[in-house]
């Protein structure tokens, strides 16, 4: 800028010394123009004189003429000289350059400006253009992570209602095997006093075949000995009641043994139908936790981008993440292998159970009952004792039971409840 006002200062003083040359120039010119147009004046007035004269003489005119006419004609006056064009002086030849000098600068400082906004309007595009961009790229990122929602609540949906499935297995084999544990064990207190019962039989009967006892009365009407009959009367009495007793019990024992081998069949029927639900809904659990991970990844995503958490999206995504912190994968594996478990130990307790009762209507059937001889007493007993074992055994196998059942229906209603916040998030 300084250069262009120095510029135009020394153009301003070079106009102003050639607007003086050009006025001494005319001057000159003015004064010689003055000199020729008096010249010719003077030759015009001396010409109309000579007219004036020859017009008052007729004879004169035509002398004139004819020495005119003999007379050779005079040369004509030479033109004024033209003033020739002077060659620009160093002044104007200054000037002249400091015009395009200034032109070239002007010119320069133009084609700059002109840069520089071209650069200015493309760096303004450039950014809206980013802009754009990286609304585009938000828009995206949001659209994806609406999708994979979509797709996340696809697979979180329905665990909750398996899992309900599934405590309703477990609650029904706890059921039975409660059921199970409480009919084996009046089964096995039955056979218990079963076994008391024929013994005391037994030794009263081995008193009475002895001899020692006689009942009915003395016939020689010993008091002494009516009272010792009648006692062992008394006994016999007794003896036939508690028979029936013992029968009485057997009946309790085959019945409760009976009770306990369906209740472990149930038990295992439902520890198993849960056990075998448990791979779906892991199959299923694990992907719910992998797309509720690629929704945490979209969220990050969507903040790195400048997307604020009071979007709609956002909003959606952080819901998700908070109410599916992700599944004890561990923990659902264990209530598995819980319901495998009681499967198997419930499998066991049914068989048992089955035995025993088969064992125990044998050892009360008459034909071993009447059988008073050795063996056949023998046998009795040890059918008895067999029953009674069976009883314990599966009173023991439907205790284990119920309690697996009942731990694992905890463990799958702490995994229902994270299913129920995570699927109500969706």
């Amino acid at each position: 800028m300084t250069r262009l006002v120095f510029a135009l200062m020394f153009l301003s003083m070079a106009f102003a010394e050639g607007a003086f040359a050009q006025a001494k120039n005319r001057q000159r010119a003015g004064g010689t123009q003055q000199n020729f147009i008096g010249s010719a004046s003077k030759r015009v007035a001396a010409s109309r004189g000579k007219s004036r004269g020859a017009t008052t003489n007729d004879q004169a005119q035509n002398n004139s003429v004819q020495n005119a006419a003999a007379a050779p004609t005079p040369a004509p006056a030479p033109a004024p000289a033209q003033p020739q064009p002077k060659a620009p002086s160093e002044t104007e030849l200054r000037v002249q350059e400091a015009q395009a000098e200034l032109m070239k600068q002007i010119a320069a400082e133009e084609a700059e400006a002109a840069e520089r906004r071209k650069a200015e309007l493309a760096a303004i595009e450039a950014k809206e253009e980013r802009e754009r961009q990286k609304l585009r790229e938000r828009q995206a990122i949001s659209q994806k992570t609406q999708n994979k929602i979509l797709n996340a609540g696809d697979s979180c949906q329905g665990i909750l209602s398996d899992l309900n499935g599934v405590l309703s297995l477990a609650g029904w084999a706890e059921v039975s095997s409660v059921i199970g544990t409480v009919t084996g064990a009046a089964a096995l207190i039955a056979g218990i006093a079963k076994a008391m019962t024929d013994s005391e039989i037994d030794k009263v009967e081995t008193e009475l075949l002895s001899g020692k006892g006689e009942f009915g009365p003395d016939p020689n009407g010993d008091d002494a000995k009516n009272l010792e009959r009648l006692t062992t009367l008394q006994k016999y009495v007794v003896t036939i009641n508690r028979k029936s007793l013992s029968k009485g019990l057997g009946h309790v024992r085959t019945g409760g043994l009976a009770v306990t081998t369906a209740t472990s069949v149930a038990a295992a029927v439902t520890s198993g139908m849960g056990a075998s639900r448990m791979d779906d809904i892991i199959k299923k659990m694990k992907a719910c936790d992998a797309e509720v991970a690629k929704i945490k990844t979209l969220d990050a995503e969507m903040a790195a981008n400048g997307i604020e958490g009071s979007h709609s999206t956002r909003v959606a995504a952080s819901g998700i993440i908070a109410a599916c912190p992700g599944f004890d994968i561990s923990v659902v594996e264990s209530i598995q292998k819980q319901m495998t478990t009681t499967t198997v130990i419930s499998g066991v307790g049914a068989a048992v159970a089955g035995v025993g009762t088969g064992l125990s209507i044998a050892a009360n059937s008459e034909k071993i009952r009447n059988d008073d001889s050795d063996p056949g007493k023998k046998k009795e007993k040890n059918l008895n004792l067999a029953a009674n074992i069976a009883a314990g055994v599966a009173t023991a196998t439907s205790g284990f039971s119920a309690w697996f059942s009942d731990y694992a229906g905890k463990k799958v209603t702490t995994q229902a409840q994270v299913a129920a916040r995570c699927e109500a998030a969706f």
